[in-house]
C-alpha cells in the first residue's frame, strides 16, 4: 500500500452509510436516524460520537474493546471512526470543485496554487495525516489516538480501516483547514506526543475528491506535507 491511500473512499467525516455506535452510558450519542449524513442501507462505517459528558476513560475503553481494528472484519465495515467535535467542519461543494478542476485541466493550469484556490472557493479545505501500521501494531496505536482525541485534546476526529487479511491498516487524522499550517502542525505535534515519530504524510481531501494519486500527469505529489 502506498502513501496515496488508494483504498480511500471520498473523505467525508460522516459517511452516507453508517452504523452509529452508542457510547455506553450516553442517551444522546447516536446520530439521529433522519440525519442528512445517513442513508438507510448496508452499513459501511462504525461511527462513534463523543462529547464532554460521555468522554470518560471507562467509556473509551469499552469502545476500544468492542471495535479493535485488527479484529473487525473488512466485510463488516469500511471504516471505524471517532468524532470528538470541537472543530469547524466546512461542507465542501464537491461538484463545484470538480467542475472548476476540469476548467484547470482544459486550460493546462493544474498547479498546486490553483488547486488551493479552487479548494478555498468551494470550501474543500479538510485534510488528514495518514498513519500506516501493521495488524500487530494497529490496536495499540488506534487506542492511543482515540484517548488523545477524546480525553486529552477533547476535539478532533479520525478513522481507521478494519482488518483486510494481512494488509496494513491506515488511520486518517483530520484537520479542518489544510492551508492553516498552525492547525496542521499542532495535530502533527500531538501525534508525536503519542509515539507517532516516524515520517508520515498529509493529504488534502480535495486531492482525494479530484483523484490526484501517485504518478499523475500533472506531477503533483498526492501527499502535500511530510513530517
Amino acid at each position: 500500500m502506498n502513501m496515496d491511500v488508494d483504498m480511500e473512499a471520498p473523505a467525508l467525516l460522516l459517511p452516507q452509510s453508517t452504523i452509529s455506535y452508542q457510547v455506553p452510558g450516553s442517551e444522546n450519542s447516536l446520530v439521529p436516524q433522519d440525519s442528512s449524513s445517513q442513508i438507510a442501507s448496508v452499513p459501511d462505517w462504525i461511527s462513534s460520537h463523543w462529547d464532554d459528558e460521555n468522554s470518560t476513560p471507562e467509556r473509551v475503553d469499552i469502545f476500544l474493546a468492542q471495535w479493535p481494528p485488527s479484529r473487525t472484519p473488512g466485510e463488516y465495515c469500511s471504516w471505524i471512526s471517532v468524532d470528538r467535535g470541537g472543530t469547524q467542519r466546512p461542507t465542501p461543494d464537491v461538484e463545484g470543485l470538480k467542475d472548476s478542476f476540469q476548467k484547470l485541466v482544459q486550460a493546462g493550469s493544474v498547479t498546486v496554487p490553483e488547486i488551493d484556490r479552487i479548494s478555498k472557493a468551494h470550501n474543500a479545505l479538510m485534510g488528514k495525516w495518514l498513519i500506516f501500521a501493521e495488524p500487530s501494531e494497529i490496536d495499540a496505536i488506534w487506542a492511543r489516538l482515540v484517548r488523545l482525541l477524546c480525553l486529552e485534546r477533547r476535539k478532533g476526529s479520525a478513522k481507521v480501516s478494519p482488518r483486510r487479511g494481512e494488509d496494513r491498516h491506515v488511520i486518517c487524522v483530520y484537520v479542518s483547514d489544510y492551508t492553516n499550517m498552525a492547525e496542521v502542525k499542532a495535530m502533527r505535534a500531538s501525534l508525536r506526543f503519542i509515539g507517532i515519530t516516524g515520517r508520515i504524510g498529509f493529504k488534502p481531501d480535495a486531492y482525494t475528491y479530484l483523484d490526484i494519486y501517485s504518478k499523475n500527469c500533472w506531477n503533483i505529489r498526492p501527499c502535500r506535507y511530510f513530517e
